[in-house]
């Protein structure tokens, strides 16, 4: 007989009427996030991801998730199931009707995605993707959660910054007119300051969508010529959003406004 995974350094939240761990551990405050376990899989990358960003978590199985679904409310759910089975497409049905979380597929294979994201899933994850894109997903997910990204990032151009919160690119007290998307790309290249992204994780963490190659390329590369301008526009370099041929983009880390380097604009 199968039983989950203990996890002594993970905050776990038990409700009420349910069954408790002989030494239950409460969290105070911060999003919750509940794994549904209808299959096995490497359980040992996911709860400490959720963890590591400030997510509360508990994981249960197919027999008691519901239950426990409507007396936690989750802020995410994460299923992990087979969307080729019936009874998990089923299940993401029921999950999506009883609560506004927003829904996590973790599925063993890409092949079924198309029917989890009919039933409901917000978004999916195969078992074969990198820890990194788990945590660039799991990212993505809580910036779109009311009151719970940072408050701010620190922008590489002295007098600029980022507001998580209210989602405004500001220099000094004045906002910088942005689309949702155009935020979503520098914020995330501002979260990873001095480190190349490729368009496929840039895309990806700003949108919590999987895309092509191709895609990605083409989209990122559109958003990155929009915000460059606004960036120009505001007196600032452009520059500061490089282009490392081949490999994608990367703000650069800067000490001052209006440095005049040598880079790849394109």
């Amino acid at each position: 007989m199968s039983t989950s995974p203990v996890y002594p350094e993970t905050p776990q939240i038990e409700p009420a009427s349910l069954p408790r761990p002989a030494a239950p551990v409460r969290a105070a405050g911060g999003p919750i996030a509940l794994v549904i376990r209808g299959r096995e899989y490497a359980s040992l990358s996911v709860i400490p991801a959720l963890v590591r960003h400030g997510f509360t978590s508990a994981e249960r199985t197919t027999d008691d998730a519901l239950e426990f679904l409507d007396q936690l409310r989750p802020s995410v759910v994460l299923c992990v199931v087979d969307p080729a089975r019936g009874a998990d497409i089923e299940l993401i049905r029921d999950v999506a009707s009883r609560l506004p979380a927003f829904i996590l597929l973790l599925a063993p294979t890409s092949e079924a995605f198309a029917a989890g994201l009919e039933a409901g899933a917000d978004a999916c994850l195969c078992e074969k993707d990198s820890p990194e894109t788990l945590d660039a997903q799991i990212r993505a997910i809580k910036r779109r959660l009311p009151g719970n990204g940072d408050q701010a990032l620190d922008f590489p151009l002295r007098g600029f910054r980022i507001d998580l919160d209210s989602r405004r690119f500001q220099k000094g007290d004045q906002p910088i007119p942005l689309t949702s998307m155009e935020f979503s790309i520098l914020s995330y290249l501002a979260e990873h300051a001095g480190r190349v992204t490729s368009p496929m994780e840039l895309l990806h963490g700003a949108t919590g969508r999987l895309h092509t190659e191709a895609e990605a390329s083409q989209a990122v590369k559109v958003y990155v010529g929009r915000l460059r301008k606004k960036l120009q526009a505001q007196g600032a370099d452009p520059a500061v959003i490089a282009n490392v041929r081949g490999y994608g983009y990367m703000l650069e880390r800067r000490q001052a406004a209006g440095t005049n380097d040598s880079t790849d604009n394109r």
